[in-house]
């Protein structure tokens, strides 16, 4: 599919959104602080630019506290030599690990002179469940310190274990009583002295504080030693190359796709998603690739762990391609604000395919539309206008797709400039690449052999995620900022993937158009009963809170 872009030039003053997020009091970011033992320093250490994690959708229906240390070996250039991530479930640590990924450090201080240092920092992630203010409210996790295990605690190859707890939060937000699980309570010793030093706000009954039992889960790791590391960063031993999709062949197209991924302490890879792509063509053969690559896992002062790291995949045929866009000037809108055309057109970065609506696409509807995307000197989209659209639910999926692009900005005289581009989308059942033979003999399975399509539970085992990404808020929605949600049905096919996404119902239809953007996307380990792959159906419910952050100012 050959996207069509028309480029012009409008000054924008437009409110950003932020990705997809549960409230913003949910994940809160401690100030760094040394290791016991550490040298003095009249500057601490920090990070670039302030942590964000998001909170994990995975474990948002969790009514337990949990958190995350984040520990940093940082020398006096400013270069991080080794990272440790512990926390009291994976999907927490994994939020921090992909923050993490492109942050840079500053060195801490002494007598005006860089120094080398290890300091740490914590992240903690309060659930729905206990909202800040509110006339009822649980426990809340307010500051946290690391849990140091006593030597031989740990097996060699083990940084950290997690421990369930119970305690008992006094109104004034102490802890009073503590009970670890039976199965560690040889460590209640060393575990107890320290949770009785955290920080708790209380329970709420009638926005009155009252004393109130919680579980959670705390997490032991081994001591850092305030001394230079030496870490050894993760070596490829299979790192086959990825084939081009059969496919793409006829289109030509250059591929770039980003993918992020987990090295486990064996060197295997783990939960893949995809950073960026310039066409979602590429995406699967890139998933596919990396899935099979081995490792020798990364270290650190010669104990083995696990890393989240970033890979660019090239995708190219013999003979050279072609980037898939044309980009061509547009005339100026009556009444547009006066500017100069940029000297370099924003190039897309990161796109997707638009889903067709499935309620068109079952009635055999087609048609087009025409978009308008609002890029700032960022390459975000921050607003997008549909010219026109032969049924407005084609402008609803143009505008959700466009929505989850991303550019490198336009320029004028070097500089980062704010920018506009058209999009002409035609939406047909054959040929232009939205709908595949797969889709359409999903959708005549499911006219004439309905039953053939089963529910989650009759399967072997509950379905696994292996690449799914978060719908963002959408941004025609800033001005309103309201909190929305979609419900969205789905097939898993054979392979796993995603198929025919369909809006049961939305608070609003970008939510809706959103939800179902990010959907198709997904993969998921094969869906079998008694060894056999079939095809499942799924309903899922999507959550939006808009959250403007540090780009809203």
């Amino acid at each position: 599919m050959n996207y069509r872009l028309c480029l012009g030039v409008i000054g924008l003053m437009f409110g950003l959104a932020a990705p997809l997020a549960l409230r913003a009091q949910e994940v809160t970011v401690g100030p760094p602080s040394l290791f016991e033992g550490h040298p003095a320093v009249d500057v601490m250490p920090a990070f670039g630019k302030k942590l964000s994690p998001k909170f994990p959708r995975e474990v948002r229906k969790s009514d337990e506290p949990g958190y995350v240390i984040v520990a940093v070996y940082v020398d006096e250039a400013g270069k991080h030599r080794a990272r440790f991530v512990v926390g009291t479930v994976y999907p927490y640590e994994e939020s921090v690990e992909d923050e993490l990924l492109n942050y840079k450090v500053v060195s801490a201080k002494r007598d005006a002179k860089a120094v080398p240092s290890w300091f740490w920092v914590p992240v903690i992630f309060n659930p729905l469940a206990t909202p800040e203010k509110s006339a009822d409210a649980a426990p809340r996790l307010l500051e946290v310190t690391p849990i140091f295990a006593p030597k031989n605690t740990l097996d060699k190859n083990q940084y950290s274990l997690v421990m369930p707890v119970k305690l008992v939060i006094a109104a004034s937000g102490e802890v009073t009583k503590f009970e670890i699980d039976p199965r560690f309570g040889r460590l209640q010793a060393v575990v107890e002295p320290v949770v009785k030093q955290w920080k708790f706000s209380p329970a709420l009954k009638a926005g009155v504080s009252v004393e109130a039992a919680m579980t959670m889960s705390v997490v032991m790791q081994n001591p850092v030693t305030p001394k230079a590391a030496t870490a050894i960063p993760p070596k490829p031993l299979k790192q086959t190359p990825p084939k081009y999709p059969y496919g793409m062949a006829k289109s030509g197209f250059v591929g770039e796709v980003v993918v992020q991924f987990t090295i486990d302490v064996q060197g295997d890879v783990q939960n893949v998603t995809i950073a960026e792509s310039n066409h979602p063509g590429f995406n699967e053969a890139a998933v596919e690739s990396v899935r099979e690559w081995k490792f020798q896992p990364a270290s650190v002062n010669g104990k083995t762990i696990r890393t989240r790291v970033s890979q660019k995949l090239q995708f190219e045929l013999p003979g050279g391609g072609v980037d898939g866009y044309e980009i061509s000037k547009g005339k100026k809108k009556p009444g547009a604000a006066a500017s100069v055309a940029p000297d370099v057109a924003p190039k897309p970065r990161a796109t997707v395919v638009p889903v067709f609506p499935y309620e068109l696409l079952r009635a055999e509807t087609e048609g087009s539309a025409r978009i308008r995307m609002l890029i700032d000197e960022r390459g975000r989209i921050v607003g997008v206008v549909v010219d026109n659209a032969t049924h407005p639910e084609f402008g609803l999926a143009l505008t959700a797709a466009a929505e989850a692009f991303a550019f490198d900005p336009a320029l004028k005289a070097g500089k980062a400039v704010s920018s506009a581009l058209g999009m002409e989308q035609k939406f047909k059942r054959f040929g232009e690449s939205l709908v595949t033979s797969d889709d359409l003999d999903l959708l005549r399975r499911e006219t004439k052999k309905p039953e053939s399509i089963v529910s989650p539970g009759k399967l072997d085992k509950a379905l696994k995620p292996v690449v799914t990404q978060a719908p963002k808020y959408p941004p025609s929605l800033n001005d309103e900022s309201a909190p929305g949600s979609a419900l969205i049905e789905f097939l898993i096919d054979e392979k796993g993937r995603a198929r025919l996404p369909r809006i049961v119902q939305a608070s609003h239809p970008a939510f809706g158009y959103a939800a179902a953007q990010a959907v198709v996307g997904w993969r998921f380990e094969p869906p079998e009963i008694k060894g056999k792959p079939v095809v499942v159906r799924v309903r899922l419910p999507f959550d939006f809170k808009f959250d403007a952050g540090e780009d809203k100012k």
